[in-house]
């Protein structure tokens, strides 16, 4: 079980977490919480920083399903160790990864309604997390021993799960960003899929 870390974050306070590091705040009066997910493979572009008089509303919410495939795969990893924490279990069926993944963890936006085509990409997900032993059951063995191979069609399919999330709360339908060439090679692995 993981044991929190509480204390108390003052005006103008900021809280440095680590890659795969998960955190809850709560306030007492009305705040602005900004998070910034910094990435080794991310190219900043310095001079945009710096953006005076910028109000909320000229920024623009980047999710998940923008992530590069080595952050999905990252962040998959880090679920499926969450998941066998939450579960106090070393094995982990069909049933509960469906569970997991669409209530119980963060991955993907609280509130979703999860359809048939949405859980049979959970489906073939949970197919390929098992591909080392092929036992129905998910262990930590199985997670850790995957082809980087399996884990790019992994990435794939997670990266439709979410967009098919993502839909759901679309405010302005104007989300297309697309983080370049780097995808080429998962675009194939979708077709191929």
């Amino acid at each position: 079980m993981v044991k929190p870390t509480i204390t108390a974050i003052l005006d103008i306070d900021a809280i440095l977490l680590y890659h795969t590091r998960f955190h809850h705040v709560s306030s007492v009066e009305r705040n602005l919480a900004v998070n910034i997910w910094w990435s080794a493979s991310a190219t900043p572009k310095l001079s945009d920083c710096h953006l005076p008089n910028t109000t909320l509303d000229k920024f623009t919410f980047v999710g998940f399903g923008t992530l590069f495939p080595r952050e999905i795969i990252d962040g998959m990893k880090s679920a499926m160790k969450t998941m066998f924490e939450v579960y106090e279990e070393t094995k982990v069926d069909l049933e509960h990864f469906r569970l997991y993944l669409a209530k119980k963890s963060d991955f993907f936006e609280e509130g979703a309604v999860w359809s048939d085509e949405m859980m049979g990409k959970v489906d073939k997900i949970f197919t390929y997390l098992d591909e080392p032993s092929h036992d129905a059951v998910l262990a930590p063995e199985d997670i850790t021993s995957l082809s980087a191979e399996t884990w790019d069609k992994i990435a794939v399919l997670v990266k439709e799960l979410s967009a098919l999330v993502d839909d759901q709360f679309e405010q302005d339908g104007e989300d297309d960003f697309e983080p370049g060439d780097e995808l080429e090679k998962h675009s194939r692995i979708k077709d191929e899929l």
